[in-house]
This record gives C-alpha cells, structure tokens and sequence, in this order.
C-alpha cells in the first residue's frame, strides 16, 4: 500500500506518515522514492493510535511499539512492562485530571466573582471637589454640609445648610432641592 491510501485509511496526512517514519514509529519499505506499507505497518499505526487515544506522547508510543517489536509481548516481564507503563499513564492522566478539576473551580470562583462585581453597582455620590460650587440661590453664599456619610471621594447623604435658612439633602449620592417654585427666581435659569 503506498503512503497516500495508507493514511487515508488511519484519516491521518501524509505528512504525519512521513513525521512517523523519521520517529521509527513506523518502518516501511522503500523502493527508489515511494514508501510501501505492509500488515506490520497497518499494526503498528493501529497502536500508534489507540496510544494516542490514551494520550501517550509519541516518544512514549515509540517505546511501547519498539518493545512490541522486539518483545512481541510473549513473555510475563515485558507484559508485566507494558502494563506497568499503562498504570504510570493512568495515575498521569489521573494527577492532570485533578489540576484541570482545579483550575475549573477556581475559574468558577473567579467568574462567579466578576459576575458579582459586575451586579453590584458601584456606589457614587458629589465629589467633595464639587462642594465648593454649591451656592445658596436666595442670599448667593456657599452652603455648609452636615450629617455627610462620605465613601472615597463621594458625598453619599448629607445635607446643604445656608445661614439664612436654606436646606437642600444629598439622598443615596443624589442632590434633592426644595420645589422648584419655591425658590426664588434665578436670572441665570431659563423658567418653562
């Protein structure tokens, strides 16, 4: 068989025949430029892949497939071989699992967490930076805060005082004046 029908056969590309090859995981015979595969090579690509099902690495199925060569896995010791290598790739696969299981909690907790961050909204407020612009609208001087709860940089409730009797409240970050058709009329605001 050459190396075109042979790989279709195992659904692989040629090159990866060709990269088996030069591994040793498969030994065909050449004439002139063509490789030709025989029942032993239809053997060994058979391990090869059921090796890899079992996620050995190629280095690992090259020993493998060169103890079945040598060995033919007649004797109790190199079965007793091949089946320690397959408890060894078992307890592998076993300590991967447990990492993987890990890192999939963990990034449970972290999305779980960033879902968190992401439902609760962050609390903001009135600047302290912006207190100084608060001007009472009747006798025009600065307002004086009082009762402020204040969180970072913001003014989360409090309330606006003005010497001349003036009250305003900051409710959940948030400045509430009285009706506007109670205040005074303001030169600068545009009346509806």
């Amino acid at each position: 068989m050459k190396i075109g029908e042979f790989a279709k056969s195992f659904h692989v590309t040629t090159d990866t025949v060709r990269h088996y090859i030069e591994m040793g995981l498969l030994i065909p015979t050449k004439e002139g430029s063509h490789y030709f595969f025989d029942a032993a090579c239809m053997d060994d690509m058979e391990w090869i892949v059921k090796l890899k099902q079992l996620q050995f690495t190629l280095q690992e199925i090259h020993k493998v497939i060169s103890l079945k060569r040598v060995t033919h896995f007649v004797d109790i010791e190199e079965i007793d071989y091949y089946l320690k290598v397959l408890i060894e790739k078992k307890q592998e696969l076993l300590r991967e699992k447990k990492k993987i299981n890990r890192s999939l909690r963990l990034l449970d907790e972290k999305i779980e967490s960033v879902h968190q961050t992401n439902v609760t909204t962050a609390e903001t407020g009135v600047p302290l930076l912006f207190l100084s612009m608060f001007y009472c609208p009747y006798c025009r001087e600065a307002l004086h805060v009082t009762d402020a709860f204040i969180k970072e940089q913001y003014v989360l409730k409090g309330s606006f005082r003005c010497s001349c009797g003036y009250e305003a409240v900051i409710k959940d970050g948030i400045v509430v004046t009285p009706n506007l058709s109670a205040s005074p009329q303001n030169e600068h605001y545009i009346y509806p």
